[in-house]
């Protein structure tokens, strides 16, 4: 599942690329209908890093990678809804992300939930006797 993640996001970042691409009219793409100007083709292109980014973070298990997956499903369906007329199937991409973000978010709460009641509940424990019995 890890690679399927992996390949979700690597495909979904470098098809925001697209937009930038378009933007900028460094080569010509006719999947995009629609005109972007320049300070949205640049968000394109910072959709597209984040979602390298996570990429990077996911694999390197950096623990708090769904807060930039947050953030760039946030900025990718704010361009979808923009470019809705060429880009509406990246909001299917985009629950996914969201779906796998929640639950690394959650699982994230749950370890340092565990932790914290782990290191009170050893702080709590007073030993009864303090003498060493050696044998």
């Amino acid at each position: 599942m890890k690679w399927v993640f992996t390949i979700i996001l690597l495909s979904h970042g470098l098809i925001h690329l697209m937009g930038f691409t378009k933007a900028f009219q460094l080569t010509e793409i006719n999947l995009l209908t629609q005109s972007i100007p320049k300070p949205l083709g640049v968000l394109w292109a910072f959709a597209s890093f984040l979602f390298l980014l996570i990429v990077f973070l996911f694999f390197l298990k950096i623990k708090w990678w769904f807060t930039i997956a947050f953030i760039a499903v946030i900025i990718s369906q704010f361009l979808i809804v923009t470019y809705r007329k060429d880009a509406k199937f990246g909001t299917f991409i985009n629950i996914v992300i969201l779906l796998v973000s929640l639950v690394a978010y959650g699982n994230f709460q749950f370890n340092n939930k565990v932790q914290k009641e782990s290191i009170k509940t050893f702080q709590s424990i007073k030993p009864s006797n303090t003498n060493l019995l050696i044998k």
